[in-house]
């Protein structure tokens, strides 16, 4: 990294070294006052041998056509300029284009050196449009993932040379497969690539990408037969092996995948992906000790990688060793403090070993912090649910929605708090909304049904609609779940039809009595009773906060009075 960040320093010193033009010896003609200019360009043009000659040579050009040339020495010269630029252009973008595999915009030279390419490919294409090479460098710059690269900027590019006439074939096969790489269409991509391997069909490169966008399609058998032929070309790749063991993972063919992998592994052993990657295909083969054996190799090759820690965390996670994950968090965070992500995870671990008062103290922090971070908010409103605090949980919810108006998770949540709170319309409203976009949700379905059915208030209960969606919820749940047969039921005993609501009311009951004696059984039996005696079913609940500092429920002044248990509700 050192060298080539002298590399940069150095490309970018000779770029910008300045240059004073010799004060003319020889009275030039008053029509070519840029002549002697030009004659010097011409002269050091051809003795040049670095950046720093051919700086001076584009700046005594522009100063020739500064000062005026005639007819003939200005098309020479701009000839000769874009020439020049399209050579320090090539020169830069070969060292940008090499740097450009970790994050350039760490390192202001790269980006100030990436800006003076684009700025003389620009001018070159605007001299001469039939510049093929300067349109593919333009690709090649803008085809950088965001926020570096340009999408749009690179197709218009690319597109220049497809459309051009007489390119050599592997510049067309190259402006393809750029092409392909930023298209947003799926089908788009393959044909651009199909392009670029019909043009050259032994390109490693090419078969490569063709590869993987067909195993993002799914595709994987004509992605493994891209692959196989890129392989019988380079053999000693690595990082086709592991394409190719991916692929085989989608099939199912555990075994073979964990060859590819060992190979890559072989041919790149200071290389730590195929370390993760193994240790991925273990856990997925239920081998919990050889994964962690894995990811525990990759960390000692680099106990830098914040990936590699992570995926280590997550399998003592799925082991349910929290201790050791929670260690492994923390040794995470002593090498990036401020990590949202294990941060969050740092949180469920202390939930998970019932160190409450520390987990809050840690999504508090974090909510303070990162105010416009909607995972944050919701993790933090989780855990008020989870302890029995729906105001706080609403209250964050709600600065989720601030952010993110759409958010379907914390619509779903804050309608099932304002339920539990007795805010019924505000539930309706947050469950029409979150219905919109997951309408199979049977959760969702079950407490929307419900408090239509239910609510005490009169112009909020729709009979006919909770019908509806109760009926949607048995459905997606195989008529198999007590509590939301018992929402149907409340529903039809809402529109009158009390036959209808005691029948499937026995239903419920006597599947939840399958279970065994619960709270659940009790509170659908006293619904039952209701229906029998021609009486629809109330409820209203106004659950409090507990109290932070205690884990006793507030005391009510009537026992009696208390509704039956909420035990419609899918949180």
């Amino acid at each position: 990294m050192a060298t080539r960040t002298a590399a940069l320093a150095l490309i970018l010193t000779l770029v910008l070294a300045p240059f004073a033009p010799a004060q003319d010896a020889v009275e030039t003609p008053p029509s070519n006052p840029g002549q002697a200019d030009l004659d010097q360009a011409i002269e050091l043009k051809i003795n040049a041998t670095d950046l720093n000659e051919l700086n001076k040579v584009i700046e005594l050009l522009d100063s020739a056509l500064d000062k005026g040339l005639d007819d003939d020495n200005t098309g020479f010269a701009k000839e000769m300029l874009v020439g020049a630029l399209l050579q320090r252009a090539t020169s830069i973008s070969g060292v940008l284009l090499k740097q450009a595999s970790g994050d350039p915009r760490r390192n202001p030279q790269w980006l100030q050196l990436r800006m003076m390419a684009l700025t003389d490919l620009n001018r070159i294409v605007g001299l001469d449009d039939k510049q093929i090479d300067a349109y593919l460098l333009l690709g090649r710059l803008h085809s950088m993932p965001r926020p570096l690269g340009d999408p749009v900027a690179a197709r218009d590019a690319l597109t220049k040379v497809i459309d051009a006439q007489d390119v050599e074939p592997a510049k067309l096969a190259q402006a393809y497969a750029l092409r392909g790489v930023t298209r947003s269409d799926a089908g788009d991509r393959l044909a651009d690539l199909n392009k670029a391997i019909e043009l050259e069909s032994e390109k490693v490169e090419y078969l490569v990408l063709r590869a993987r966008q067909l195993h993002a399609a799914e595709q994987t058998e004509q992605a493994l037969e891209d692959v196989n032929t890129a392989l019988e070309l380079d053999t000693e790749n690595p990082a086709i092996h592991q394409l190719k063991a991916l692929l085989l993972i989608g099939q199912e063919k555990l075994d073979e995948a964990m060859e590819s992998f060992d190979k890559a592994a072989e041919l790149a052993p200071e290389d730590i992906s195929s370390y993760q990657l193994r240790s991925q295909l273990f856990e997925k083969m239920g081998d919990t000790e050889h994964a962690l054996e894995q990811i525990e190799r990759a960390i000692e090759m680099k106990p830098e990688n914040l990936g590699a820690r992570l995926l280590k965390v997550n399998l003592l996670i799925k082991a349910q060793k929290y201790e050791d994950a929670l260690a492994g968090v923390d040794e995470l965070l002593e090498i990036q403090p401020g990590m949202v992500q294990a941060l969050m995870i740092r949180a469920q671990l202390l939930e998970q070993l019932e160190r409450d008062d520390e987990a809050l103290a840690v999504l508090e922090k974090l909510a303070e912090a990162l105010p416009n971070q909607p995972e944050v908010h919701l993790q933090l409103a989780a855990h008020y649910m989870d302890n029995q605090r729906p105001s706080r949980a609403i209250d964050e919810l709600t600065k989720v929605l601030s952010v993110a108006p759409d958010n379907q998770m914390a619509l779903r949540l804050r309608g099932d708090m304002y339920l539990s709170v007795g805010k019924h319309k505000e539930a309706l409203d947050d469950f029409a909304r979150a219905y919109e976009q997951t309408p199979d949700d049977s959760g969702l379905l079950n407490n929307f049904a419900w408090t239509l059915a239910t609510s005490p208030v009169d112009e909020l209960r729709n009979g006919e609609r909770a019908i509806e969606l109760a009926k949607r919820a048995c459905e997606v749940t195989d008529y198999k779940q007590p509590h939301i047969l018992s929402t149907l039921a409340a529903a039809y005993a809402e529109t009158g039809d009390f036959e209808s609501a005691i029948d499937w009311s026995t239903k419920a009951v006597q599947m939840s009595e399958e279970d065994g004696p619960s709270s659940m059984t009790e509170a659908l039996s006293k619904e039952l009773a209701s229906y029998m005696a021609g009486k629809p079913w109330r409820e209203l609940q106004q659950e409090e906060d507990l109290d932070p500092l205690t884990d006793e429920l507030p005391e009510k002044e009537d026992a009696a009075d208390e509704p039956a248990p909420a035990r419609s509700l899918d949180f």
